[in-house]
């Protein structure tokens, strides 16, 4: 007598009230097994489950009954119950076999000849084709649907609610803006974009009481996924990802945008700028906490004693701020003595020394001459570099060609220069590569020179910045000045970049250049 096991799937709720419902699979296994007298040794069901993916809860378990339990056959009620998928389905096999389990349909007469198994390979194809050409199917009804004006997907994002419209015979659906979530939407997008991050408005969000749609807190992710969604400047995208075998999403070979379909919450000025951010930000997750401390000098402090960062910490309740050693505060005195400074104190002095120091328009004068005289050394090295490598491969390229001039000659044998050539020739290409690798050095800075005026513009800026600039603001214009803040025990080391907005975007930080170290007690 057989021991089988049963398995039943339906992929959507259509399917479920045709007669491909979990139990009409059901009824038909049971009873074919009755008849058979065999032992159902278990009955797995997945509902509302592709079988174009193996990530399934029922089917996994199924595969590990097989591995550890006593059966001898998975009974479907069809092959593409299993899978709509080849290369699942031959894993499937693969598994089967390895434990000497056998598959059985009901609507699919095969065994294990060989002729049977081709014929399960072909039902296997069919629902491949099947499932691949109805998605296929899908995706283009879906495109033009969204090309009419329409949504076509089932769930409105947060912020719209769907509105019912007669398009013929058929009902369609039109996005409109949701009074409740379609202001957030939009402040989430206008806060993001001056500045915020999304951990801040994660907080914000929750601390307001504002729940989302789900009637949960909202979360980082959730923000996350709204800030890149096009679908609130207006427009709809079909085909963005695709599922792969295990269930993993991926973007789509052949996304299809249309533009303007419903009212946008959001300018497409305004969506670029988000998306800009978020780029900066991803190319560096520091970021991201950096900006949302609400330390001044966050990431520029380093300790004077162990050479470590000092990070923001607290005291007393919160009452009290310092900034620490890190490796005091982690591992305790044994590795490090310890640096600890109030934060108001060491920030005071920091602001102070960059407006007496940095901004004085004298030192920025006295700064970029100095600047200015070390790329002009460093160019006129350059081209000296250059001269060098020039003069050694004329030399070397001489002596090559003579060497040729006596072999073409005959005063001397092949087997006598040959040894000599292939050296000269190796020395040649290092010298070129030299060569080569010098002028790449140097693209970019054909004119290295900092404009006096452009600083001292940038430099008012910068003062402005500090007075009346939000804290974003002078934090990011501090990083842009600041190299590093070195605080031994009796003394503050401050080691500056001279300020200048040349090749600045709409990144978070501006750009700099050079260093040059200052300090004092």
């Amino acid at each position: 007598m057989l021991r089988v096991v049963l398995y039943a799937r339906v992929s959507s709720k259509q399917q479920a009230e045709k007669q491909l419902s979990i139990s009409a699979q059901l009824r038909a296994l049971r009873a074919f097994a009755r008849e058979k007298k065999w032992t159902v040794a278990a009955e797995y069901v997945d509902e509302a489950r592709s079988g174009r993916t193996a990530n399934r809860p029922a089917f996994t378990k199924m595969l590990n009954a097989v591995k550890y339990r006593d059966i001898d056959a998975v009974l479907v009620w069809k092959l593409d119950r299993l899978a709509r998928n080849m290369e699942i389905s031959t894993a499937f096999d693969a598994h089967l076999r390895q434990y000497g389990v056998k598959i059985i349909s009901l609507h699919e007469n095969i065994d294990d000849t060989p002729q049977g198994k081709l014929i399960a390979r072909m039902f296997e194809s069919f629902a491949e084709f099947y499932s691949n050409n109805l998605s296929q199917d899908i995706q283009r009804g879906l495109r033009e649907v969204a090309r009419r004006g329409y949504f076509p997907f089932s769930h409105a994002p947060i912020g719209y609610h769907k509105e019912p419209v007669q398009d013929g015979s058929a009902s369609r659906y039109k996005l409109a803006v949701d009074d409740l979530y379609g202001p957030v939407i939009a402040r989430m997008f206008t806060l993001y974009s001056q500045g915020q991050t999304v951990p801040q408005l994660t907080a914000m969000l929750n601390a307001e009481g504002t729940l989302a749609n789900s009637g949960r807190s909202w979360t980082a992710k959730r923000i996350y996924s709204i800030l890149q969604n096009r679908v609130y400047c207006g427009d709809i995208t079909v085909g963005r990802l695709y599922l792969d075998a295990t269930g993993k999403h991926h973007p789509g070979n052949n996304p299809v945008t249309v533009n303007d379909v419903h009212p946008a919450l959001v300018s497409e000025e305004t969506f670029q700028k988000v998306q800009q951010i978020r780029s900066h930000r991803s190319e560096n997750h520091a970021l991201a906490r950096w900006e949302s401390s609400p330390y001044l000098l966050s990431g520029l402090v380093r300790c004077g004693l162990c050479g470590r960062h000092m990070s923001g910490t607290a005291a007393k309740g919160g009452n009290y701020h310092y900034y620490t050693c890190q490796k005091y505060y982690r591992e305790g005195k044994d590795a490090c003595r310890g640096i600890r400074i109030s934060k108001k104190k060491l920030e005071n002095f920091v602001l102070t020394r960059v407006k007496e120091v940095i901004l004085d328009e004298e030192n920025l004068r006295r700064l970029t001459k100095m600047v200015n005289e070390e790329l002009q050394k460093e160019k006129q090295q350059t081209q000296k570099r250059l001269q060098t490598v020039q003069t050694q491969l004329r030399v070397l390229r001489k002596r090559l060609d003579r060497h040729y001039e006596v072999l073409e000659t005959g005063q001397l044998a092949i087997g006598d220069l040959a040894p000599r050539i292939k050296e000269l020739c190796s020395s040649i290409a290092s010298l070129e590569e030299r060569y080569t690798e010098i002028l790449e050095s140097t693209e970019g800075n054909t004119n290295p020179r900092v404009s006096l005026e452009t600083v001292l513009s940038y430099a008012k800026e910068l003062k402005k910045a500090l007075r009346l600039g939000t804290f974003q603001e002078r934090k990011a214009f501090l990083a842009a000045i600041i190299k590093e803040i070195q605080v031994d025990v009796e003394s503050v080391q401050i080691e500056y970049r001279i300020p200048t907005p040349e090749q600045r975007t709409k990144d978070v930080l501006p750009s700099v250049l050079q260093s040059v170290p200052s300090g004092g007690a």
